[in-house]
């Protein structure tokens, strides 16, 4: 709220100014006639000081009704009734010219809605009476208000009408303001493209017109486009060429923003300083001009330097100081800042409430900031349509243009004709004769041409549906081809194994050598045809889509040392050399098709064995980091073989295609690297060698985007097996879901917590464990909605009341988000802090109320050799949970307690076996904490 003394002064200095304006304007523009005399008689003058005077207190009045009673129907129906009192056309515009001032006034005052009030009345009033200038100066002044109220389509829609109406008219001024305008909004949408044309078309027109003030602000905004755009160098050269300007102008007011704007600078080039330096000069110049905007962004630059410096207690006036500035100049962006600094400046300080107050007004106008960022993207995408729009319309007034000279030309063609005269009336029907003719025959020719073109057409559709028929009646016959591969394969695998396994049989009956080396033969070739078969079947699989890729955790280096040890006998057989380069930096575990990856790994292998007599053969993995999860992995497989030359790669992977030494003297069915390919395939994967003769080939495999799974320090997988020989961690995860093991094992990690997971609720049902954990968490997407409603009916009670905390990754499961009635359902990896905040409130609350009893007095341990070995032992059953662990500790302190003559804990000792003995999880931990709490174990922790 404004005082009454600052309106009452500043309606008068308004009036002061509007009066000696309008009297300078009048004696300016209407000074002389073109007879020497006055264009104005002195009586005529006085009797337009008066009107001016009357003007300027309706004006007066108006402004105190729009601050004072916040009534616009009343102050409009004034407007009005003066505006038709005026008959005087320079009284009409020096009126119009006068709202506009007003409106300015009121926005430098930071009263918005009061100042578009002014400027729509002056924009209403402008277009009644054709006030071209008035009428743009309106629109510019409604697109800055917008522009800082952060409605940008209103300002956009203003600014280019403006740029429409200037253009028309020629009024530069207007043009530059609109165009500049723009610009600033480009900025704010993060369009640096638009914005940096804008500015500097503004500056050239600015640099014409020799018009400095304007120079140095175009500068400026230059700046901030490369500040935006993080090229900090620019910037700052900008904003020195900038300050130069405003220096040599004397602008008080651009000094202090170039400080700011370069103090920005050496804030992000990490010279805390230098900003300070500078930031602190622009205090000091907005202080002496009472600019109030840019001193709240002073005081929170200087704040956020004082507290990276941890200088809190410097830093808390200037905190203080920028909110009510903010508040003042209703700059939320700033207020936001404000509430967030001091939020972080009474945290430090311990002031809980004071901190909770700033940091949910700093929340909820975060929202409000955000849901407007998202608004500006909008802004974005229309400004963005606007300009094409516009770009489209100035294409086609170029081309109406372009049409229009081309009617003028054929004008003044058919005029020259027409004035040439009859003398060439018998030329002139000749050639159009002859012009009609060759006409003529030009339609003949393309209609022949275009009867031509559709029969071609038709041909060519006709071979299309052929071809079409012959690609589908293919594709069916290699389906129905692989199909009864597939059939035929398992049908002869049955009597075949049948016929090697007779064989076996046979052999232990007959001792003939003669015979045994027929049964030989009949294995041997049972085998190979067996081999054959398999591959037919594996490849007739992948062919007709049957294949299933399962995807899983893999463990790549022992998976490659299992392939190593089946292929040992032969590498030891021919004396090649078998090397692993995988580096340290290698992930443990991946997400892949084991399967899959085994055999492309069998395949290259052993056919890299086959075609190499002497030298080694390597296996080389890589993997290229993507982030944190994801990575390209790149798998190569050398050997120092035979090699083969460039048209033997080219059907290295067809089917049933051998090289020549394969022909000659190895074994195999030429279908392995067929179903390598078509297995790396439909994994997403690529797959190509490269070969010499005589050097040796290489295989190379690419799996792009490969999932990551890190190493899980923090999580417990509990099963029937050890759900008893465990003690509970204070956190519980029910989940088989990779990605939320993940996500929970990090918001642990961070909380410093340990989590015991569950694969089902069911086994936590059963054991009744739920009871044993501080935080319970259930992951929603591992939960049947259809079965869980009717088994979570008879556990619901029991389970909410533990205050268990929901999570899921998707919608798929809203209706069950709904159904639990659960106030702590959260999204991951989303609302993963929540969670993180969650759990700290929780563990908190039940670390006070876990374990109740009376402290007569605290038992001293004296630190000594024995009470080392106890505090050892009562520590790794903490830290571990092993029920063995427990009774460990027991027995040594029933040692430490005997030799002490400490009877107290020779009975806990006692107590803590029995719960030991009944598998009293509760108890267990119940002794534990007591222990720490009625003891000094907390000093030797500390000793730890």
């Amino acid at each position: 709220m404004i005082p009454f003394d600052s309106i009452f002064l500043r309606n008068i200095s308004l009036g002061i100014l509007s009066f000696l304006m309008f009297a300078g304007l009048d004696l300016h523009s209407q000074s002389v006639s073109d007879s020497g005399k006055p264009a104005i008689e002195p009586d005529v003058f006085s009797h337009y000081q008066s009107d001016s005077l009357n003007i300027t207190q309706v004006l007066l009045n108006v402004d105190s009704i729009l601050i004072n009673d916040k009534n616009t129907d009343e102050a409009s129906l004034l407007l009005q009734t003066t505006m038709n009192s005026l008959e005087d056309s320079s009284l009409i515009v020096f009126f119009i010219d006068q709202m506009g001032r007003y409106g300015i006034a009121q926005r430098q005052a930071y009263d918005f809605e009061s100042a578009l009030f002014w400027h729509y009345q002056q924009q209403y009033y402008a277009e009644q009476h054709n006030s071209s200038i008035n009428l743009v100066t309106a629109l510019n002044n409604l697109g800055l208000i917008y522009r800082r109220m952060d409605r940008y389509a209103k300002a956009i829609d203003a600014y280019q009408r403006a740029l429409t109406i200037s253009d028309s008219i020629s009024y530069q001024r207007g043009y530059v303001f609109a165009t500049n305008g723009l610009g600033n909004i480009y900025l704010s949408l993060d369009n640096h493209e638009e914005a940096l044309r804008n500015f500097r078309e503004c500056l050239r027109i600015e640099q014409m017109t020799n018009n400095l003030n304007g120079v140095s602000i175009n500068l400026n905004n230059i700046g901030h486009v490369h500040l935006n755009k993080n090229d900090l160098d620019k910037a700052l050269e900008y904003f020195m060429l900038s300050l130069e300007v405003n220096r040599e102008t004397n602008s008080q007011r651009g000094i202090a923003i170039c400080y700011n704007d370069m103090g920005e600078v050496f804030l992000r080039k990490g010279d805390r300083d230098k900003a300070l330096n500078y930031f602190t000069l622009s205090l000091q110049l907005n202080t002496s001009i009472k600019d109030l905007y840019y001193l709240a962004i002073n005081n929170l630059k200087i704040t956020q330097i004082y507290l990276l410096n941890k200088n809190f207690q410097k830093a808390f006036p200037f905190a203080s100081e920028a909110l009510k500035l903010a508040e003042r100049t209703n700059n939320r962006s700033a207020l936001k800042d404000a509430y967030k600094f001091l939020y972080e400046i009474q945290k430090e300080a311990g002031n809980t409430k004071d901190a909770i107050y700033f940091l949910e007004k700093s929340t909820v106008l975060n929202d409000s900031i955000l849901n407007e960022n998202t608004q500006k993207v909008v802004y974005q995408m229309q400004a963005m349509f606007n300009r094409e729009q516009t770009d489209s319309k100035i294409a086609l007034l170029e081309n109406e243009k372009q049409l229009a000279d081309l009617r003028i030309k054929r004008q003044l063609l058919y005029n020259y004709l027409i004035m040439t005269g009859f003398v060439f009336l018998v030329v002139g029907i000749l050639f159009m004769l002859y012009f009609l003719r060759y006409i003529n025959r030009k339609n003949r020719l393309l209609k022949i041409k275009n009867k031509e073109i559709e029969e071609a057409r038709d041909k060519l559709k006709e071979y299309a549906d052929e071809l079409l028929v012959a690609k589908q009646e293919a594709e069916q016959s290699n389906r129905l081809k692989s199909q009864f591969l597939a059939n035929m394969s398992h049908e002869i695998r049955t009597p075949m194994n049948s016929v090697i396994g007779f064989t076996d049989i046979l052999e232990r009956l007959i001792s003939d050598a003669q015979q045994l080396s027929y049964l030989e033969s009949i294995r041997s070739s049972g085998q190979n045809l067996l081999v054959l078969i398999n591959d037919i079947l594996d490849l007739s699989k992948i062919e007709s889509g049957k294949i299933d890729i399962e995807f899983k955790p893999v463990e790549f280096r022992p998976l490659i040392e299992d392939v190593r040890r089946v292929f040992e006998p032969q590498f030891q057989q021919k004396e090649i050399e078998f090397l692993v380069d995988i580096r340290s930096s290698f992930p443990r575990t991946i997400h892949f098709s084991e399967s899959s990856l085994r055999q492309i790994m069998f395949n290259l292998i052993g056919n890299a064995i086959k075609f190499t007599s002497a030298g080694m053969v390597k296996v080389k993995a890589e993997m290229t980091m993507q982030n944190e999860f994801h990575g390209d992995l790149s798998i190569e497989v050398s050997d120092t073989g035979y090699g083969m030359n460039q048209s033997e790669l080219e059907q290295i992977f067809e089917a049933f295609f051998q090289s020549a030494p394969g022909k000659i003297n190895m074994k195999g069915t030429g279908l392995g690297l067929t179903i390598t390919r078509r297995l790396v395939e439909a994994m997403s994967g690529s797959i190509h060698a490269t070969s010499s003769l005589n050097e040796g080939t290489k295989f190379i495999l690419n799996f792009p985007s490969v999932t990551i799974i890190p190493e899980r320090t923090h999580l417990r997988l509990i099963t029937t097996e050890n759900i008893h020989q465990v003690i509970p961690a204070p956190v519980c995860l029910v989940s088989t879901d990779l990605t939320i093991k993940t996500l929970v094992d990090q918001i642990v990690n961070k909380s410093e917590l340990t989590c015991d997971v569950f694969a089902d609720l069911n086994l936590l049902q059963v054991y009744g464990k739920h009871k044993l954990y501080k935080v319970l968490i259930i992951d929603m997407n591992a939960l049947n909605y259809n079965e869980f409603g009717d088994k979570f009916n008879d556990f619901s009670a029991e389970i909410l009341q533990h205050d268990p905390v929901f999570v899921y990754k998707d919608e798929l499961h809203r209706e069950l988000k709904i159904s639990l009635l659960a106030i702590h359902v959260f999204k991951l990896p989303e609302e993963s802090d929540l969670i993180k905040n969650r759990l700290s409130e929780l563990i908190s609350v039940k670390n006070q109320s876990n374990i109740k009893f009376e402290r007569e007095k605290l038992l001293f341990i004296t630190s000594n050799e024995t009470a080392q070995r106890l505090m050892k032992e009562y520590f790794k059953a903490k830290q571990s949970h092993f029920i063995h662990d427990a009774a460990q500790f027991a027995d040594e302190m029933h040692r430490y307690g005997l030799a002490n003559n400490q009877t107290i804990l020779v009975d806990f000792s006692g107590d803590l076996k029995k719960s030991i003995k009944a598998f009293d999880v509760e108890k267990i931990i119940e002794h534990l904490n007591l222990f720490e709490l009625t003891t000094n174990a907390a000093d030797f922790l500390k000793e730890k």
